[in-house]
């Protein structure tokens, strides 16, 4: 009886035939991760150009280069939806208002008060968004132009934002005291009077008041005082 033939090839069993069999599909996984991880660098290529972008401008704005900083915002408005960015805009506003250019500083705030409602919130819940409110700041460049009954509509309609907006409250009490309206002046003053950050500001404009509201009683005083000088002799 005649034995099997011995062979030089090697049995295969099935954890070997596994072994074979695997090779393939995680040759096809890391070519596939490759390409995933390419995928998302491309996908995430403009919004780091973006971020990278308001970096510059936030930093260039925080050494007091504004042209700069506005450089950078101004490329922001070209990206998607930009230009109807109220925090693009704003930003744009508090560049040219530190720039002295008044014009263009209420072009973006105003464009910026118009998108205000554009701010995504990351909220679950139904509580009421809060937008911000660019008035104020509009008022504060109708102010430095002068015209001060544009400045205080736009002041107005920041305190109908926020009551308590104490710059509102300040510029106001400047206007009224401009056009010799003191008590009115003292009205708005006295909301920001206890705060450390203005209250010598506002101490000083009391003493104006002041001055200014006894400044007939002195002068009257001084008249009288002068006739019966005169009579005496």
């Amino acid at each position: 009886m005649s034995t099997p033939r011995s062979t030089n090839a090697r049995a295969t069993t099935p954890e070997s035939e596994t072994r074979i069999k695997e090779l393939v599909p995680v040759e096809v996984l890391i070519a596939i991760f490759i390409i995933v991880e390419a995928l998302v660098i491309w996908l995430m290529a403009p919004q780091f150009v973006r971020e990278f972008t308001r970096w510059k401008s936030i930093r260039y704005a925080a050494k007091g280069n504004y042209q700069a900083a506005a450089t950078e915002l101004e490329k922001l408005l070209h990206t998607p939806q930009g230009e109807k960015n109220p925090t693009f805009l704003g930003e744009l506003g508090n560049c040219y208002y530190n720039l002295k250019d008044y014009d263009k500083s209420i072009a973006y705030y105003t464009k910026a008060q118009e998108n205000r409602t554009n701010i995504v919130a990351d909220l679950e819940d139904d509580s009421p968004h809060e937008y911000p409110d660019f008035n104020t700041m509009i008022g504060l460049c109708y102010f430095q132009k002068g015209e001060l009954d544009k400045a205080e509509e736009h002041f107005k309609k920041g305190l109908e934002a926020n009551r308590l907006d104490k710059v509102a409250h300040v510029k106001l009490g400047e206007i009224e005291f401009r056009r010799g309206n003191y008590l009115k002046a003292v009205e708005h003053f006295k909301f920001v009077s206890r705060d450390p950050h203005y209250e010598k500001y506002i101490r000083e404009y009391y003493q104006k008041i002041e001055t200014e509201l006894f400044k007939h009683i002195d002068e009257e005083g001084s008249t009288e005082a002068l006739t019966t000088s005169s009579a005496t002799k």
